[in-house]
C-alpha cells in the first residue's frame, strides 16, 4: 500500500499517510489537532514550505513548536496549555545546570559540558512539584510519593502528594500554569517554584517538650467543635450562646498556656493567662501577655500570622472598652451622645471577635499539631 507526505493546515508539520485514508479525519501528533486528510498538496511544495520555519517556546509551560513563519510576530495558542502568547522565535536557552545561555538547539553546553537532551522544558523525572493545599508550600517530592499520604514539612498536615499543575501568581493571586513564566493576567514576569523553607517543626528535638495527650488533643476538638455551635447560635439565641462560646475560648486559652513547657512561659501559668483577664484594668494590659505573648512562642511553628491576628485583637478590645467609656461619660450630658459611641463600641467588639476567632483556628492547629505522649 503506497503512502503520500501532507501538511497539518495547523502548525505544517509533514505527515506520512497511507492513500485509502485520504478523506478520513485525523488528529496531528505534534499540535494534537484534528483534520480531514487531503491529497492535494504536491510534495516538493510541502519541502518547500516546512524550511520556513521557527522554534517557538511557550512562556507558560515551556513546550516547544516548530511553527511556520507566518505566525512569527502574531497571537498563537500553545497546543499543550492553551495559553496565548504573540510567537517569537527562540534561538538561545538557559542552561538548566550552569545557568549559562547556550543554542537552543545544542545538545550538550558549551559551558558546563553536560547533557541538555533530556533536560529541558521538563521537571527531572524522578521528582515531581507538590504544593500544600493547606498553606501552599512548595515542595519537590520523588515520583515514588506520588499518590500516597504525604505530611508538609510547613503545617504539618497530611494530604495526598499529586503533582501541581497550577499555582498562584504571586503579583496579583491569579491561577497560572505550573510552569508560567508570564502571568495571563497581569502580564508579569514569574518565577520558577522553588521549594518553601521550613518552619521548625514541633517534632524535631529543638522545638522544645512541646507535647499533648491523645485525650487533650480530643477534648480541644471537642471544644472547637461547640464553640462554632455556640458562636453559629448567637443570633437565634438572642446573644445568650455567645456567652457560652466566651467560657470555651477561656478554656481552650488554658490548654494553649498548659502546653508551653516552664521554662518558655516567662512565668505565665495558665490560671495567671486566664484568670488575669477578669481584673478590672489591668486585664486591659494581659490581654496583650495573654494573647500576643503566646503568639509570639508559638509563631516559628505555624505560617499562620499569629502575632498580627492577635496584636488586632487586642487593639480591636482595647478600642471598644475607650469607646465604651466615653459613652458612660457623654451619656450623663447627651443620650444621642451615649447612642452613637455604644454603636461603635459594638462594631469594635464585632472586630475583635472575627480576628479572636482566626487567632483561635489557628493556634488550634498548632496545639493538635504536638507529638502525642
Amino acid at each position: 500500500m503506497s503512502v503520500f507526505d501532507t501538511k497539518c493546515p495547523a502548525c505544517g508539520t509533514v505527515l506520512q499517510i497511507q492513500d485509502d485514508w485520504v478523506g478520513a479525519e485525523a488528529m496531528c501528533p505534534s499540535c494534537q489537532k484534528s483534520f480531514i486528510i487531503q491529497k492535494d498538496v504536491p510534495t516538493a511544495a510541502i519541502v518547500a514550505t516546512t524550511s520556513k520555519t521557527f522554534t517557538y517556546v511557550c512562556p507558560s509551560c515551556d513546550s516547544v513548536a516548530e511553527l511556520s513563519e507566518e505566525l512569527l510576530g502574531h497571537s498563537y495558542e500553545c497546543q499543550v496549555c492553551f495559553e496565548k502568547h504573540i510567537a517569537e522565535a527562540t534561538t538561545f536557552r538557559e542552561c538548566p545546570f550552569c545557568g549559562k545561555m547556550v543554542k537552543f538547539h545544542a545538545t550538550v553546553c558549551k559551558h558546563c559540558k553536560r547533557d541538555l537532551t533530556s533536560s529541558f522544558g521538563k521537571q527531572s523525572a524522578d521528582t515531581f512539584i507538590f504544593i500544600c493545599p493547606e498553606c501552599e508550600a512548595v515542595a519537590k517530592l520523588p515520583v515514588s510519593m506520588n499518590g500516597k499520604e504525604y505530611e508538609c514539612k510547613a503545617c504539618c498536615e497530611t494530604h495526598i502528594a499529586a503533582p501541581a499543575a497550577t499555582r498562584k501568581c504571586p503579583s496579583c493571586g491569579e491561577v497560572i500554569k505550573i510552569n508560567a513564566k508570564i502571568c495571563k493576567n497581569c502580564k508579569k514576569t514569574v518565577t520558577t517554584p522553588q521549594e518553601s523553607a521550613t518552619v521548625k517543626r514541633l517534632s524535631d528535638p529543638a522545638a522544645g517538650n512541646r507535647s499533648v495527650t491523645a485525650q487533650d488533643a480530643e477534648t480541644l476538638q471537642n471544644l472547637m467543635f461547640w464553640f462554632w455551635i455556640c458562636l453559629g447560635g448567637t443570633l437565634v439565641t438572642c446573644g445568650l450562646s455567645a456567652c457560652g462560646a466566651i467560657v470555651l475560648f477561656m478554656i481552650m486559652l488554658y490548654k494553649f498556656w498548659k502546653a508551653i513547657p516552664a521554662e518558655e512561659s516567662d512565668g505565665v501559668t495558665p490560671g495567671k493567662a486566664v484568670g488575669f483577664l477578669f481584673i478590672p484594668f489591668f486585664g486591659l494590659y494581659w490581654v496583650y501577655v495573654a494573647y500576643c505573648k503566646l503568639s509570639e512562642k508559638c509563631q516559628n511553628y505555624s505560617t499562620a500570622p499569629l502575632k498580627l491576628y492577635a496584636l488586632l485583637m487586642s487593639i480591636f478590645i482595647w478600642s471598644s472598652q475607650f469607646s465604651s467609656l466615653l459613652a458612660n461619660i457623654t451619656g450623663i450630658f447627651s443620650p444621642e451622645a451615649y447612642t452613637v459611641f455604644m454603636l461603635i463600641a459594638v462594631l469594635l467588639s464585632l472586630c475583635s471577635g472575627v480576628f479572636a476567632c482566626l487567632w483561635l483556628y489557628a493556634m488550634s492547629r498548632v496545639y493538635l499539631s504536638y507529638p502525642r505522649v
